[in-house]
């Protein structure tokens, strides 16, 4: 019998219907017809056993002496609610003679399949089917090439690394910190602190942020403009401030200089010294990943980071209208070309208004976004639309208005560049320079498929200059000396913690960690950067406010006590890539733990002295 092994029911009833058809016939936890099986877990079925199945000791979360805790072997034992469908599974396992993991494809995916192989000692062949997507299509062709799971060996070494270097941090570093800081007036969990991983440095990333308001002083700067008279038309221009007079932060302090400046050029006459013309052009926006989209719906719908996720994977799961959403790519294989008539079509069907669309598209062009190259550093490929179509009427409007997003994204790949003509030019008067800036477009292209929103231009603004020459005279007709006063970081919300913590490189200062991290995917993955924001809030380290992200008193005081190696994002996102690399095949998993294995005990051996300093001290 050949058993495919799925992640939750909803993904089996799926699968069902295309691998066994209408004769299906249900079983105990499972759905058969003929030599193939299709089963589910609920997610996890098994977790790392508690410390005190090592170590009765560990019972106590106060007691510190059998710390660190190392298992030489982790231990799994049932989730709660488990027992039945693990009882099931096991039964269909010794009838097996192939089991083939169809569980979601990532790290975390990988994991569930394979520990359930492992924990009952499966022997049989084991493979490994890489589902994209959950419509017809998308089934038909993962099942043509279901491959060896040994292909995802690596993958399966990274979700079990990841999970004992969690269980480590909890399990250790909570406790050791509890003993140090925690509120000792307060019961049970609430006088704990929970230390992990990924929250750690993401709280950290929070609370540098707050103190950076807190402490910020606002300075006054100054700028002058210029308006200049040519034969054509008036330009507007900005003064070109000298070197000499910039502070350390490229600023002019001196109002003075700048207003004697403008007393200089007023109704003095100068020329053109400089001009550049140039055509350029601007290929349509990448594919989201899973980031991009929750950044940029969480601010069209005003709903949190979470609540995309969970809306982008109903339209996976659900709806079937929608690849798979919890990926770090927003590149497409060039293989997806042979769907896209079939894709576009199916859109078409669902939304008659894109026949409009639809001449000024080239469904032959294959642009920037299908790099084979980028896919294969990731699990997964950009989010786009699948060739399944429903009704658009059972959406509900957070629904509809993600679908809408990503199927216009989709569309722009094949539309034109946008065009636009860029001019630069410089203007000398009285021996001062001023510049002048000017964009006027040419061609829409994909910008001009759809309603486009009003930031989508702030990189190129269209201003229009006169037509002007090399050494054309023009006359200085007014000045204005403005003044910009400094103002302190913006506050965090959801997205742009999000993009905080993908971008650790722009937080380091030290040119070669920035430069180890530049390539780096940060701290926590797609699909767990939400949950560590909730998680943070459900245990009142961050609060929104008018949504805006705060760090509590109760989140300062832990980062302001905990050392550096926990809280600074920048060892999580190397250990992150380290994970990265070791899905690849590139790292193994004996090297990465052996790591965390010291790294854990010198944090609980140096928690250890203090309180043991502290208590002599008392």
């Amino acid at each position: 019998m050949r058993l495919f092994l799925c992640e939750k029911p909803s993904q089996a009833k799926e699968l069902a219907a295309v691998v066994l058809g209408k004769s299906a016939k249900r079983g105990n936890g499972c759905l058969e017809a003929g030599d193939d099986c299709i089963t589910w877990a609920y997610g996890h079925l098994l977790k790392l056993a508690m410390p005190d199945l090592y170590d009765e000791r560990l019972r106590s979360f106060s007691n510190i002496e059998a710390l660190p805790i190392i298992p030489k072997r982790y231990l799994k034992v049932e989730s709660d609610g488990a027992k039945d469908q693990l009882n099931n599974i096991k039964g269909l396992f010794r009838r097996a003679s192939e089991v083939v993991i169809a569980t979601d494809a990532d790290r975390e995916g990988e994991l569930i399949g394979r520990e359930l192989v492992e924990y009952f000692n499966y022997k049989g062949k084991v493979s490994r089917v890489w589902l994209q997507g959950l419509d017809k299509v998308s089934i038909e062709a993962a099942l043509k090439s279901i491959a060896p799971a040994s292909k995802t060996e690596g993958l399966y070494s990274a979700g079990k690394a990841r999970e004992q270097a969690d269980w480590l941090y909890g399990m250790n570093l909570s406790r050791i910190y509890t003993q140090l800081y925690g509120d000792k007036r307060a019961k049970g969990k609430d006088g704990t602190i929970s230390v992990g991983r990924v929250q750690t440095p993401t709280l950290a990333l929070v609370v540098a942020r707050d103190n950076a308001i807190d402490t910020f002083v606002s300075k006054t700067h100054y700028h002058l403009k210029g308006v200049f008279q040519h034969a054509n038309g008036s330009i507007d221009t900005q003064y070109v401030l000298p070197k000499s007079c910039l502070d350390a932060d490229g600023h002019c302090v001196d109002k003075k200089l700048l207003q004697a400046v403008a007393t200089k050029v007023e109704q003095a006459t100068g020329h053109i010294d400089g001009l550049i013309v140039e055509t350029k052009s601007e290929p349509a926006p990448l594919p989201y990943d899973l980031s991009t989209l929750q950044k940029e719906a969480s601010k069209r719908l005003k709903v949190s980071v979470k609540k995309v996720l969970d809306i982008a994977q109903a339209l996976y799961e659900t709806h079937k209208i929608l690849s798979y959403p919890r990926t770090d790519c927003r590149y497409l294989p060039t293989s997806q070309m042979a769907l896209v008539e079939n894709t576009v079509s199916a859109m078409a069907s669902m939304d008659p208004s894109l026949n409009d669309v639809l001449p000024f598209l080239n469904l032959k062009h294959q642009g920037r976004a299908w790099n084979d190259a980028q896919v294969a550093k990731s699990s997964h490929h950009g989010i786009i639309p699948t060739s399944f179509a429903i009704d658009l009427s059972l959406l509900k409007h957070d629904e509809r208005v993600v679908y809408e997003m990503v199927k216009q994204r989709y569309l722009m790949q094949f539309a034109s560049d946008y065009e636009f003509e860029r001019t630069e030019l410089s203007i000398d008067c009285e021996g001062e320079s001023f510049r002048a800036f000017g964009n006027v477009e040419r061609f829409k292209g994909w910008k001009g498929l759809f309603a486009m929103d009003d930031d989508n231009d702030a990189d190129n603004p269209k201003v229009k200059l006169p037509i002007v020459a090399e050494g054309d005279k023009v006359t200085c007709v007014s000045t204005d000396v403005g003044s910009i006063v400094t103002k302190p970081p913006l506050r965090y919300t959801e997205d742009t913690l999000l993009t905080a913590m993908e971008s650790v490189a722009n937080l380091v200062v030290d040119p070669q960690m920035k430069k180890v991290l530049r390539d780096s995917k940060g701290i926590g993955t797609p699909a767990t950067r939400a949950a560590t924001i909730e998680k943070l809030i459900d245990i009142q380290m961050i609060e929104k406010t008018r949504n805006k992200i705060v760090s509590t008193e109760k989140g300062r005081h832990l980062i302001a006590k905990l050392p550096e190696a926990i809280t600074s994002p920048v060892m999580t996102a190397v250990w992150e890539n380290t994970l990265d690399q070791m899905a690849r095949g590139l790292v193994s998993e004996s090297q990465f733990m052996e790591l965390q294995h010291q790294f854990v005990t010198q944090l609980v051996e140096a928690g250890k002295q203090q309180i043991k300093e502290r208590s002599n001290a008392s």
